[in-house]
């Protein structure tokens, strides 16, 4: 691997105010700081929980200059969202005790309101807080830990301190080329982001997020490879990351026999948590990967995980060849098809992914007899799930035989078209109704018993079928509508279609690849 970016960026102060303490003092209840099953310390043994100083906190805009104070605080900000070690430079005053504490986003929901700047520490399901106690005189500091902020605000529970510097030192893959000019802003503001995504999050490993997950995501990593090799010409963080799944130990503990980790390097031992559509995407990955590079050992290397993955989930397959019942956690996108109503008995989405990687496998390994089985799942799926309109989410049993629930998601008719269970020229009808009517601007209602696509991954299959299908322009005006909000609010790419979670999240940097000439 190349070594990382370890250039430096300054932030500048944006807001200075006081804080006071009133009102009602509301602990901030976090799972990961009681969650006993992550072999936690319990509270009352920490020798420090800095979240107990915000607790009923309020905060007032005010001019003052020169040092903070007790009670004072500012607000610095980076252009946009940056990954890397946070470090600062100051004179201490007098013995000073005070905090720092980020986030990628300003969380008011009025922005042109004169109030504070409202800096949600916790808002990403972390506590994004550093605490200092320094003595008087020349101070400086650079976080161990990497961070992904926007803003940063100090605040100073006692002494005092002049601030010179308040800056990042970036933790950045290197290799990444500047996407050409499109010669509109807006896509060339998405394509910087895009590449800022990607720089934050393949450092060493297809990371989910590099601020709270800083780990590799099977499903993930089949959209942010191809991001790899349109960025940098090649897949070396992608060919580590598949390496470390096939090297992963034949058995693990909190793993049925056959199954791939969801997520790895990682530990689900406790809740023996793992995702089999995840494991499906393992396979397709790796086909994918073989026809970028030209690499066949990486898939030899892997022969035997596939073909325990597949030998696990023969096992589920019900007298129609379909998986039913899937056990561990069944997961198709952050959306309505995602419910248990919609994901239980026979789930068709979960199907044609599985369709697609037995088509995979049989690619990588030549094996016709999965080939037949793939196809026979396809047909299968076509014959139960269709309604004449679309695809069904999933069927369950009643007095023994398979019925249609009803359940039906926009997400569920991309996975139709990507896994080739359907295509435009079988289901011309359905292919116009979503170009038509779908997309991220569809009103409520139209189909409002289609439930609506989320970010990961339903909109991207769709600009993904979009670009596959020649309507290039249909994706850059779908991409501006979509994306074109999150670059200007952090400079990077979300998980979400809103300001939940990580705003910086790997997978969504092939949105560079779909605009591509």
């Amino acid at each position: 691997m190349s070594y990382p970016v370890y250039d430096a960026v300054c932030s500048e102060i944006v807001e200075r105010g006081i804080f006071e303490y009133g009102g009602e003092k509301t602990p901030y209840d976090a799972r990961y700081l009681r969650n006993e099953s992550l072999g936690l310390f319990p509270l009352e043994e920490l020798q420090t929980n800095p979240a107990r100083y915000l607790e009923g906190i309020s905060y007032r805009l005010c001019q003052k200059q020169g040092a903070l104070g007790q009670g004072d605080y500012a607000v610095y900000a980076f252009p946009c969202s940056e990954t890397g070690f946070l470090r600062i430079s100051a004179l201490i005053g007098e013995e000073c005790h005070f905090l720092l504490i980020f986030d990628e986003v300003d969380y008011r929901t009025d922005r042109s309101a004169d109030e504070p700047r409202n800096i949600r520490f916790e808002r990403n399901d972390t506590y994004n807080i550093v605490e200092y106690r320094v003595k008087a005189g020349a101070f400086e500091h650079t976080a161990f830990e990497p961070y992904t902020a926007r803003f940063v605000k100090i605040l100073v529970l006692s002494g005092s301190l002049t601030v010179g510097e308040l800056g990042m030192l970036r933790y950045e893959n290197p290799d990444v080329s500047a996407p050409n000019p499109s010669g509109d802003a807006r896509i060339d503001l998405i394509l910087d982001a895009a590449a800022r995504t990607f720089r934050h999050n393949a450092v060493d490993l297809l990371t989910d997020c590099p601020s709270r997950e800083r780990a590799g995501w099977l499903c993930d990593s089949w959209f942010s490879a191809r991001a790899e090799r349109f960025f940098t010409g090649e897949n070396k963080v992608e060919r580590n990351f598949l390496e470390n799944i096939a090297l992963s130990p034949k058995k693990q503990a909190y793993l049925p026999e056959g199954m791939i980790p969801m997520c790895y390097p990682a530990d689900f031992s406790e809740d023996k948590m793992y995702i089999p559509n995840w494991a499906m995407w393992y396979v397709i990955e790796l086909e994918d990967y073989k026809k970028r590079t030209g690499d066949g050992a990486l898939p030899a290397l892997s022969k035997e995980k596939v073909y325990s993955l597949l030998r696990y989930f023969e096992k589920f397959e019900n007298a129609d060849g379909l998986l039913e019942n899937l056990e561990g956690w069944i997961f198709l996108e952050w959306s309505k098809a995602n419910d248990e109503e919609f994901v239980c008995g026979v789930n068709y989405p979960s199907n044609m992914i599985y369709a697609a990687a037995l088509k995979s496998a049989a690619a990588l390994y030549g094996d016709g007899a999965l080939a037949l089985k793939a196809e026979a799942i396809a047909k299968t799926i076509r014959a139960q799930a269709y309604n004449g309109e679309f695809f069904e989410d999933n069927a369950v049993r009643k007095e023994g035989e398979l019925v249609r629930t009803g359940n039906t998601s926009e997400t569920c008719q991309y996975y139709a078209f990507f896994s080739g269970v359907a295509t435009p020229e079988t289901h011309k009808e359905l292919w116009e109704r979503l170009l038509c009517s779908f997309g991220p601007n569809r009103p409520q209602s139209v189909y409002p018993k289609v439930y609506p696509s989320n970010a990961f991954i339903g909109n991207y299959l769709r600009l993904y079928l979009l670009k596959e299908n020649g309507y290039c322009d249909r994706v850059k005006e779908e991409s501006v509508d979509y994306f074109y909000k999150m670059a200007r609010e952090t400079g990077t790419l979300w998980e979400h279609d809103s300001i939940f979670g990580s705003l910086n999240h790997g997978f969504a940097s092939y949105i560079a690849v779909l605009l591509a000439p």
